[in-house]
């Protein structure tokens, strides 16, 4: 995607949030809603979809793994996706996975970088 990306508005928001200490590490279970030829384990933990071709919150070239702690969201948010953005009906969305990872996520934050990691 060309062009010049600014920092968010609301960064240093976000920063005081952060210093705050009311994100830290986390352990449990996230779903995730895929279509059955990817639902191997290599592709649902790869983030190569995203990286590819962008997702909700990130930009081509940038690895991402979308997930849910509640497996109807995670549904949810892959049909919503398909509804909304390429104007399908209810009838035309087609069979999907959802799979539960489990996971343990270690929150960092680097105000010399200004980024948020997580680290699995």
């Amino acid at each position: 995607m060309p062009g010049i990306f600014e920092p968010n508005l609301l960064r240093d928001d976000f920063r005081v949030i952060l210093s705050q200490g009311f994100f830290g590490s986390w352990a449990g279970v996230i779903f995730r809603s895929v279509a059955p030829r990817y639902a191997r384990v290599a592709d649902i933990v790869s983030g190569y979809g995203s990286y590819r071709a962008g997702g909700r919150w990130n930009s081509p070239g940038i690895y991402a793994i979308y997930g849910s702690i509640e497996p109807g969201l995670a549904a949810d948010e892959s049909f919503n996706f398909l509804l909304q953005h390429f104007g399908w009906q209810n009838r035309d969305i087609p069979p999907r996975v959802v799979v539960g990872i489990r996971v343990s996520l270690q929150a960092s934050w680097t105000s010399q970088t200004q980024q948020v990691s997580c680290i699995n």
